[in-house]
């Protein structure tokens, strides 16, 4: 898998899913608890290995290119 997901993507993907992630665990109803948790770990694994399916899917790249 070749990255394409940049540093400040990365940064930001990586605190939006915690916050995501841990609001989801504090709701009482499973409605919204389990899909909260589920983007919020989504998102945690894109900005962990640099790499976003959907970026891949349409060609897209935050990654700097090298010069």
């Amino acid at each position: 898998m070749k990255c394409n997901v940049g540093t400040v993507d990365r940064v930001t993907r990586a605190l939006v899913g915690v916050i995501v992630g841990s609001g989801g665990l504090m709701l009482e109803t499973p409605l919204f608890r389990w899909p909260m948790v589920s983007v919020g770990a989504a998102l945690l694994f894109t900005a962990a290995s640099a790499w976003c399916p959907l970026y891949y899917a349409t060609g897209w790249s935050t990654q700097p290119k090298a010069t």
